[in-house]
């Protein structure tokens, strides 16, 4: 399952094209995409004209969807491997997918990931030409290309990255973040290298991580920290989980490495979770915590290949210190194995869904059924003694160092105030592409009026519309949504 928010508080869903999917087009056919309203609760369908199945994507600085890539042709369902689709939102609710077959990417992708880049456009890495359990070279795509492309660009086309030959057969959805300095953190399998987003030429190449394979379908999850002024908006990593072999009974990866790319020789630093864990969902929430959801003990990603549910959210605290920064939270009760998927939405929740490790038609006489429902996990900050601080006005667009107000509603005196953008990205097979916190410098407190400055440029946050949160001692608001913009 892939999903996306978009700042109309709507989550975009693409799915399998299935007729399981129990939802369908004014016409009568299986729908495989839908829009998710978060206020009303309501779905309806979306009209895609192929495949999207496995494919990846990121926004544009107006706030249009970008979705790459996909899968095989079915029936009046075209071929989506090199497609590229966009899907601008509306409040109207008549807004669909849109797809022009005369432009495609430069090279079939199945499996890909896609990071959002300074400049507002989308960089895509890797992917195989068709499907498989295993990539294999024969069918690798070891190369990146820019979206949409511009004759300024240093190469045209695609252009190749030897990590993505080097890290065989493992190497499906490789991570990706764009760092504070402009350059790009790339990850597969154990290796990764700093890639320069002027010359697209590696920089560096960084130790490989202990403890085994972390991308698919060994199936980790990555996450860059979250950004702050405090720290001179310091690039640390931190990759999660995984599994140990291409098998059913796999044991799965209990460790998690954090690597500072702004240290003069990177290293990881290694520490365990509570419990292992393949395919999880990390995100970052208001408050600067992290949260790891979803996914198994045992196994590896793909149809059929795991067991043992893992139904314990999990808290990573960055600024505890080592050995103090895990927290167990209370457990689901429905399995989220292989194709599910969850992000952060505007009132501070953590929105779950999918399921569907099976291949099997029936989708129902399997060890974990194809699953419908939604659910929503409330983090710790929402149980607090006391209100939530409310956000009364920002401006709808800010631009990158200026100074702006934001006026809230606040029932603590003396409290401490921190305001943050976060950008949920697209999320699909534990991979949260474009997914960045930033706390904003603040510069005054007067009475309900919190003066900040928008972060100072790009490499930071790149231009895309955002969630705004106010947090009153680390209590988060409702996110407004506001557009950072040069």
């Amino acid at each position: 399952m892939h999903m996306a928010l978009t700042h109309t508080n709507h989550v975009i869903i693409l799915d399998r094209v299935q007729k399981a999917s129990k939802l369908y087009l004014p016409s009568g056919d299986f729908a495989w995409g839908s829009e998710y309203d978060l206020e009303t609760n309501t779905v309806r369908p979306l009209d895609l004209k192929s495949n999207t199945f496995c494919s990846a994507g990121g926004f544009l600085p107006d706030g249009t969807l970008i979705n790459v890539s996909g899968s095989q042709g079915r029936r009046k369902i075209r071929e989506g491997f090199n497609g590229i689709r966009s899907f601008k939102p509306c409040v109207d609710k008549l807004c669909d997918f849109n797809q022009d077959f005369n432009v495609t990417l430069d090279s079939k992708r199945w499996y890909p990931t896609v990071e959002g880049l300074a400049d507002g456009r989308l960089v895509i890495f890797g992917g195989s030409t068709t499907t498989c359990g295993l990539n294999t070279e024969e069918i690798n795509v070891p190369t990146f290309e820019l979206y949409p492309p511009s004759p300024n660009d240093p190469f045209t086309g695609q252009k190749e990255l030897k990590l993505l030959k080097e890290t065989l057969p493992n190497n499906l959805y490789p991570a990706a973040h764009l760092l504070p300095n402009g350059n790009m953190f790339v990850f597969a399998s154990t290796k990764s290298v700093i890639l320069n987003t002027t010359t697209w030429e590696v920089e560096k190449e960084l130790p490989d991580i202990p403890g085994g394979v972390r991308t698919y379908p060994l199936t980790g999850g990555s996450i860059l920290l979250p950004l702050s002024p405090e720290n001179q908006y310091q690039a640390e990593v931190l990759i999660c989980g995984g599994s140990r072999r291409y098998y059913r009974a796999s044991p799965g990866t209990i460790s998690c490495g954090r690597i500072n790319l702004d240290a003069e020789e990177p290293k990881w630093e290694m520490e365990d979770m509570p419990f292992p864990r393949v395919m999880p969902d990390i995100m970052a929430l208001p408050d600067g915590r992290l949260i790891i959801v979803n996914g198994v003990e045992i196994g590896t990603a793909g149809f059929n290949r795991a067991k043992e549910p893992t139904f314990a959210p999990v808290i990573y605290d960055p600024y505890a210190p080592k050995g103090d920064r895990f927290t167990t939270l209370g457990k689901s009760t429905i399995p989220r194995v292989y194709h599910s998927s969850a992000l952060l939405i505007p009132d501070g929740r953590i929105f779950v869904a999918g399921s569907n490790p099976n291949s099997d038609a029936t989708f129902e006489q399997v060890d974990f059924p194809t699953e419908y429902r939604v659910e929503a996990f409330s983090p710790p900050y929402l149980f607090g003694e006391t209100p939530r601080p409310v956000i009364q006005k920002i401006p709808e667009k800010i631009h990158y160092g200026e100074k702006f107000e934001v006026n809230v509603e606040s029932f603590v005196e003396g409290s401490e105030f921190k305001v943050v953008l976060i950008h949920s990205g697209f999320v699909t097979h534990s991979t949260h592409m474009s997914h960045r916190h930033v706390t904003l410098q603040q510069v005054q407190v007067d009475g309900n009026s919190i003066t900040v400055t928008a972060p100072p440029n790009p490499n930071i946050a790149p231009p895309k519309y955002y969630m705004l949160f106010v947090l009153e001692n680390n209590v988060p608001s409702i996110a407004r949504w506001v557009q950072l913009s040069n």
